[in-house]
């Protein structure tokens, strides 16, 4: 996922110099951090400065201003909504020219609560995640009818990655050539699964491999489909270097 935002950052949004601030507590913003880093750097872009911060922290003022010093064209956010709101923010407060990247940690209603009016038409914040309501396909379409019925909201990429982890075991189940967990998990090696959020399949390291989604917040408070990046994709990207 981060390395299909640092594509989208670089081909798409034609930005070259990133600064980056990392949550550090955990795992995956570390994980993250790296992978953005290292697919922004193999493109040709640069990571002009790099801090990390903790979970909770409210002022970003210092942060934001080492990366309008250093002359980012961006800040990439590897970490949660509540700080990645404030960071908009405190941009906004600075008049700094940026564009915001993050994560699917991001995707949550509290970011644009976090963010205050900072998020306007005008706005670039976008995030890399697995799952959007917007998108037409009729397996997408049914499941965001049948949410919607039922707990009177949208769906959430949470809810989407719930409902095709249930069908990718069921599948592996069906497919599976005895009722034991030993068949059931090699049919899960080999499982390819039309679900909301793509069309999966597991790669040889047996990670799901399906495309990412772009989204871009707006002031409406919603997330809005951009487009996808097939892993394909990135694949060529990687034969090209």
């Amino acid at each position: 996922m981060a390395a299909g935002l640092a594509t989208y950052a670089y081909n798409d949004l034609n930005l070259r110099r990133v600064a980056v601030l990392t949550e550090e507590r955990h795992d995956w913003t570390i994980s993250f951090t790296k992978y953005f880093r290292d697919r922004f750097v193999e493109l040709g872009g640069e990571v002009v400065t790099q801090a990390t911060y903790k979970q909770g922290t409210t002022d970003f003022d210092p942060l934001v201003t080492m990366a309008t010093t250093a002359q980012a064209d961006a800040i990439m956010v590897s970490g949660f909504y509540p700080e990645a709101g404030s960071v908009i923010a405190c941009a906004k407060r600075q008049n700094a020219d940026l564009a915001f990247l993050g994560g699917d940690g991001w995707e949550s209603d509290g970011l644009f609560t976090a963010a205050g009016d900072a998020i306007t038409d005008r706005s670039r914040v976008f995030i890399a995640t697995h799952f959007s309501a917007d998108v037409k396909r009729v397996k997408v379409r049914g499941f965001v009818d049948a949410f919607r019925e039922k707990f009177g909201r949208r769906p959430n990429t949470s809810s989407a990655l719930g409902f095709d982890a249930g069908g990718m075991i069921v599948g592996a189940i069906t497919d599976a050539t005895s009722p034991t967990c030993a068949a059931v998990k090699v049919a899960l090696q080999h499982v390819r699964h039309e679900g909301v959020t793509g069309y999966i399949t597991i790669d040889a390291s047996r990670n799901p491999s399906k495309k990412i989604i772009i989204m871009r917040a707006g002031p409406d408070q919603r997330f809005a489909y951009v487009r996808a990046i097939s892993p394909e994709t990135l694949q060529a990207a990687d034969a090209m270097q």
